[in-house]
C-alpha cells in the first residue's frame, strides 16, 4: 500500500485552516457571550431599579403609617373634647379613665418594634373604644377611627410582603453570572490573538512557498 505524502505546502495549508476553523470557533463564542453579557447588565440594572422602588414603596408606608395613626388620634381627641363639654358625674370619670388607657396604647404603638405588637395595640384600642358612651356622634368618631386603622393594617400587611422579597440574592447571582462571562471572554481573546498571530505566520510562509515553487 503506497501512502501519498503531503506536500510541504499542503501542510502549512492545512494548519491554516485549523487556525481559521479554531478562530471563527472562539470568535462567534466571544460574540455570543457579549450578547448575553448585554442582557445580564440589562437585569442587573433593572434588578436595581426594582429594589429602589421597593425601597421608596417601603418608606411611604412607613409615612403613611405614622399619618392615619395621627389622625386617628386627633379625631379621637376631638370626640374627647366634644364629650367632656357635655358629660358630667360618673360619665366623666369613666371618659377620663378611658381616654388615658388609650393615650397610653397610643404611645406604645409609637415605640412598638414590628407590626405583630401594632396590630394587637391597635385592637386593644377598638375594644376601649366600645366602652364609650352611645351616640351618632361617638359612633361616627369611632368609624372614621377605625377606618384609620384598617389603612394602618393594609400598610403593615404590604410592608410585610415587601420584606419577603429576597432583595440580594437576584442581583448578586447576576454579577456571580457576568464575572464569569467576563473571565470567559478575557480567555477567548487571548485564544483568538494567538491564533490571528499564528495565522499570519504561517500565511506568510504559505506565501514564501509560493515564492520559492
Amino acid at each position: 500500500m503506497q501512502i501519498e505524502m503531503l506536500s510541504k505546502k499542503e501542510l502549512v495549508n492545512l494548519v491554516i485552516k485549523k487556525h481559521i476553523d479554531l478562530m471563527n470557533r472562539y470568535m462567534q463564542e466571544y460574540r455570543d457571550i457579549g450578547l448575553h453579557e448585554s442582557e445580564i447588565a440589562e437585569e442587573i440594572e433593572r434588578e436595581k431599579r426594582e429594589r429602589s422602588l421597593r425601597h421608596e414603596r417601603r418608606e411611604v408606608l412607613e409615612e403613611k403609617k405614622k399619618l392615619l395613626l395621627y389622625q386617628a388620634e386627633m379625631i379621637q381627641k376631638r370626640m374627647f373634647e366634644a364629650l367632656f363639654q357635655t358629660e358630667t358625674g360618673e360619665t366623666r370619670e369613666k371618659l377620663v379613665k378611658i381616654e388615658k388607657k388609650l393615650e397610653e396604647k397610643y404611645a406604645k404603638i409609637k415605640k412598638a418594634k414590628n407590626g405583630t405588637k401594632e396590630g394587637i395595640l391597635l385592637d386593644e384600642i377598638k375594644r376601649e373604644l366600645r366602652e364609650m358612651p352611645e351616640s351618632d356622634k361617638v359612633r361616627l368618631a369611632i368609624n372614621m377611627i377605625e377606618a384609620k386603622f384598617d389603612g394602618i393594617n393594609a400598610s403593615e400587611m404590604e410592608l410585610q410582603r415587601l420584606s419577603r422579597v429576597k432583595i440580594d440574592e437576584p442581583i448578586d447571582e447576576s454579577r456571580t453570572n457576568m464575572k464569569k462571562l467576563r473571565e470567559r471572554k478575557l480567555w477567548l481573546k487571548r485564544r483568538i490573538d494567538r491564533h490571528k498571530e499564528a495565522l499570519a505566520h504561517w500565511e506568510k510562509e504559505n506565501d514564501n512557498i509560493g515564492d520559492l515553487s
